[in-house]
């Protein structure tokens, strides 16, 4: 009996303890799904605060290299600047110091006003990587740049613009190299590079309420400057492998030294582990931060730099209060729910140890509990609290005693801001009074006096399946989330109200997101792009391999920027200046594109007309003197490397003076007009024809095999230009006089062979006129044929 009652009492214990340890278990589980909801809702803020701030970034680079652009043309690469830098790349080198002292006094007004705007420095390098001129140190040139500079190396070796972030022997910063050509000769590179308080500015206009700092790899940084420069840089205060400028050395950076609470901020921050293992992986990142009950949000967006590598980053404290509030009220759910498990597990065990002496108390425990969820009261007919759980008090500041008995519409339900309605017009009410359930969003009133808002949803009172003159109410805060809503507002309102079209692709390139700017540029609506690939866009002027090369420096770069021809919708093409952008993931791998569209079309039709009215006859549309010039020098360059030969014929037409004379002007207009239609008739593709001026032409003819090809080039002008010309009612009838001359047979310089096949012109004139003179360079005679 005594082994009985024993073996008994042994299976009621551990049927005890299993009990307790399910109820703590289920109490531990719910209180880490709530925390871990936290952290899903807090990395939801974080990455709409790193969106925001990698948007702004872009935008303000690209709106800021638009305006460096502007202003090279305008201040730097000038038609005086040009000239002397090419006239300079032509001196002995004994004589550039004097040169340099002239580039620097034409330059030293605009170099004032750019200086004054914030720019760091303008400096001019030679084509070999030398440095020629900087406007900040004039005494110091002619060190070798391209080994410390690679941006100086990108720039003069493959011809393109370089822009981007870069180290320096001094101080890093964000440099635009420009290749300089002139009239056809590389003269070399021109930088122009300004410090990171520049964007700062331009930043702190997009997210006034962030507090930003420039974080540098010490690799690119401190450990390359020249020692003396060292003292340049401090700690960073969050990771050994980071520095900052020194801003007690640095006048620009000492106007945005954090504050003292980012400081302070910063300091916990380094002990973080996320913080390491986000700076580790050189990417993105955004963290939630709850330190000294205070919300923010660190974003830490990823430089590389002018090579692909990792340089920094541009980091941004941003105040966010509804991460303490969101913080402290899961808190308070997930001890709440803990605690409820808790007391469901304890009041379940008690009440099958008292089952009959509290069935009905058990009964109506169960009904409450078990619809028990957030912030929950039961409210009677007359609007009395009849049960307050204790989530609803922690939520409302009151304690139970506070609220049970009390009409609780009246002390905690605001309608509108600091009102009420009556309590029989109140939906909640209705739940109670007439059983409608409701669910909607309500304005709630804490016992302090502050209102927030709360999901609500009622639900009339079933006992025994009649409907009791109750109702229970369950509601929880959403302040958070309204928050946080907002800032994903603000961060979208930034993305559509920047001026250049920006486009979110996925990995594979497909568009998920434009905005509107980006309608405006292209034509295709937002709805018209989604999901379709950026190859819509392409406009057939480009051969594949520039496609390939874009996406090679996206790749292993991690961004491109250039120009592009693309076709609108219209089925016009459009030049554009475009950067994209690879986004990665922790890992390293590429999530995303986004590309950066601003329309440069008009500038680049301006450029094409000066273009034409500086290089081409305004009568004809044909070459005039200086356009020929160029092409003469380049196919005496082509012939010389390739052993080939080419003419120079020296055309005037017979008889021009008589038609203006006779017919006017306009007419002789018309048949200077018709001869050049003719003119370009005889000639191959390859060939110049120019105008000089007046009845005067010239006849460029390259890459010729034996005299034969010239020859009869030159008698198919003859014929053609004594053809008559209708005019009216009359036949306008002109002849002309040429004179030839042949390289490498007359192997002189342009200057020389152009003189020499005038002289065969006017022995061509004459000789008879209407017939070609071929210049003999051994007899420095011609002879006629």
């Amino acid at each position: 009996m005594k082994r009985h009652v024993a073996s008994r009492w042994l299976r009621l214990r551990l049927r005890l303890l299993v009990w307790v340890a399910f109820i703590v278990g289920m109490a531990a589980g719910v209180f880490g799904y709530v925390q871990a909801g936290y952290e899903r809702e807090a990395a939801l803020v974080a990455q709409s605060q790193q969106t925001a701030l990698s948007v702004a970034y872009h935008a303000t680079a690209s709106m800021h290299q638009l305006e460096l652009e502007t202003r090279l043309r305008t201040d730097v690469l000038t038609p005086p600047v040009l000239a002397l830098w090419a006239r300079a790349s032509q001196a002995a080198p004994e004589d550039l110091p004097l040169w340099r002292g002239r580039l620097y006094r034409l330059m030293a007004q605009p170099y004032q006003r750019l200086h004054a705007d914030g720019l760091r420095q303008v400096h001019f390098h030679w084509p070999d990587g030398r440095s020629w001129l900087r406007m900040h140190s004039p005494d110091l040139s002619n060190d070798p740049l391209f080994e410390v500079r690679a941006s100086v190396r990108l720039a003069n070796t493959r011809y393109l613009s370089v822009h981007g972030f870069e180290g320096g022997r001094v101080l890093p910063g964000f440099r635009h190299v420009y290749p300089v050509w002139h009239q056809g000769q590389h003269l070399g590179s021109v930088e122009m590079s300004v410090p990171f308080e520049q964007l700062h500015q331009q930043l702190m206009v997009l997210l006034p309420s962030a507090d930003m700092q420039l974080l540098l790899d010490k690799r690119i940084s401190a450990d390359t400057v020249a020692p003396q420069f060292r003292s340049h840089f401090v700690p960073s205060g969050l990771s050994d492998a980071y520095v900052r400028e020194n801003p007690s050395i640095s006048q620009v950076t000492r106007q945005f030294m954090a504050s003292a609470q980012t400081t302070e901020l910063s300091a916990w921050l380094a002990t973080q582990p996320g913080l390491q293992a986000g700076l580790a992986a050189q990417a993105s990142f955004a963290l939630p931060l709850l330190h000294q009950g205070q919300g923010t949000v660190a974003s830490f967006h990823a430089l590389d730099d002018v090579e692909g590598r990792h340089a920094g980053y541009v980091v941004a404290y941003t105040p966010m209060p509804q991460l303490a509030q969101m913080g402290l009220a899961k808190r308070q759910q997930a001890w709440a729910g803990a605690v409820g498990v808790l007391v469901l597990g304890a009041a379940m065990l008690m009440l099958r140890r008292q089952r009959h002496r509290l069935q009905r108390e058990k009964q109506r425990l169960s009904v409450i509990t078990e619809q028990m969820a957030d912030g929950l009261y039961v409210m009677d007919a007359a609007g009395r609290a009849l049960y307050v759980n204790h989530a609803a008090c922690q939520a409302l500041g009151y304690t139970e005693s506070e609220l049970r008995g009390r009409e609780i519409h009246r002390l905690i339900h605001q309608h509108a801001q600091n009102g009420q309605m009556p309590l029989q017009d109140c939906p909640v009410y209705q739940t109670t009074a007439h059983g409608r359930m409701y669910a909607g969003e309500e304005r709630f009133c804490r016992q302090d006096g502050t209102v927030f808002e709360a999901e609500v949803r009622s639900t009339p009172l079933v006992y025994e399946g009649q409907r009791a003159p109750a109702s229970v109410t369950l509601f929880r805060d959403v302040t958070a989330s309204k928050q946080a809503q907002t800032q994903l507002r603000q961060a979208a309102s930034v993305f559509e109200h920047v001026h250049e079209g920006i486009c979110v692709t996925d990995a594979q390139g497909n568009v998920v997101d434009a905005n509107a700017a980006y309608a405006r540029i292209t034509g295709y609506g937002r709805d018209e792009v989604l999901g379709r690939n950026l190859r819509m866009l392409t406009s057939g002027r480009h051969a594949p391999g520039f496609y390939q090369a874009m996406w090679d420096a996206v790749l292993n770069q991690g961004h491109w920027r250039g120009e592009i021809w693309n076709r609108h919708k219209a089925g016009h093409e459009y030049a554009a200046v475009l950067t994209v952008s690879a986004i990665k993931a922790g890992d390293g791998s590429v999530t995303s594109y986004v590309g950066i569209l601003s329309d440069i079309t008009a500038l680049k039709l301006h450029e094409a007309e000066l273009e034409r009215i500086a290089l081409y006859d305004a009568l004809t549309g044909v070459p005039n003197r200086r356009l020929l010039q160029t092409r003469l020098e380049d196919a005496l360059g082509r012939a010389r490397r390739h052993g080939t030969r080419l003419a120079l014929a020296y055309l005037d037409l017979d008889g021009f003076k008589a038609v203006n004379d006779m017919h006017g002007h306009e007419a002789g207009d018309r048949l200077l007009v018709e001869m050049c239609r003719r003119l370009s008739g005889c000639l191959r593709e390859t060939d110049t024809l120019a105008r000089l001026g007046g009845d005067e032409f010239v006849l460029l003819l390259v890459d010729l095999k034996q005299d034969a090809e010239w020859q009869v080039v030159v008698q198919r002008v003859l014929d053609a230009v004594a053809r008559p010309v209708p005019e009216g009612e009359h036949r306008l009838q002109v002849s002309c006089s040429i004179g030839v001359t042949l390289y490498p047979d007359n192997n002189v310089g342009p200057d020389a062979l152009m003189r020499h096949a005038d002289q065969a012109m006017y022995q061509a004139k004459q000789a008879g006129k209407n017939r070609y003179v071929l210049f003999d360079p051994a007899s420095v005679n011609a002879t006629g044929a």
